[in-house]
């Protein structure tokens, strides 16, 4: 059976981060995750003045501002744990290949451990942090084995 890793983002338009990793890979996405959170202080913004500031906004604004505060690491640290999900495909001619790819436990946020929201986003913007942390975006079958994955 073949081994096949990917680095995933499953950020939907409704956002799931995820990325492929080895232990050894884990050790270093932690550290890339820490790095975001250490130059950026968002301890005196509540979720409610980010909202607020940005009910107003068109969504290309709205968006900008979501995936800068995402970019800086203004997310609950369960973003940054990451699970594996793991399946068995079988191809039209027989062979079979072991799946597995890594998935946070919940959509991306804004906020802290003790105060966030879930944040919607458009494509383009999950995309946009879908390359900032050198992530991919699922397909529908890896959505489909995310989804059995929780349900068993």
């Amino acid at each position: 059976m073949q081994t096949i890793k990917f680095f995933i983002l499953s950020i939907l338009s409704i956002v799931v981060l995820s990325c492929s990793s080895s232990k050894i890979v884990q050790k270093e996405i932690n550290q890339q995750f820490t790095d975001f959170t250490v130059d950026f202080d968002f301890k005196t913004k509540s979720v409610d003045s980010a909202l607020n500031s940005l009910i107003n906004l068109p969504v290309r604004q709205r968006e900008e501002s979501l995936v800068s505060y995402m970019s800086k690491g203004w997310m609950p640290s369960y973003n940054f744990q990451f699970k594996e999900v793991s399946y068995t495909y079988k191809n039209n001619s027989g062979k079979k290949y072991k799946i597995r790819f890594w998935v946070t436990p919940d959509y991306l946020s804004i906020g802290n451990d003790d105060d966030f929201v879930r944040m919607p986003l458009t494509p383009q913007a999950a995309q946009l942090l879908a390359d900032q942390f050198h992530c991919a975006l699922p397909t529908t079958k890896m959505v489909d084995e995310i989804y059995k994955k929780v349900c068993n």
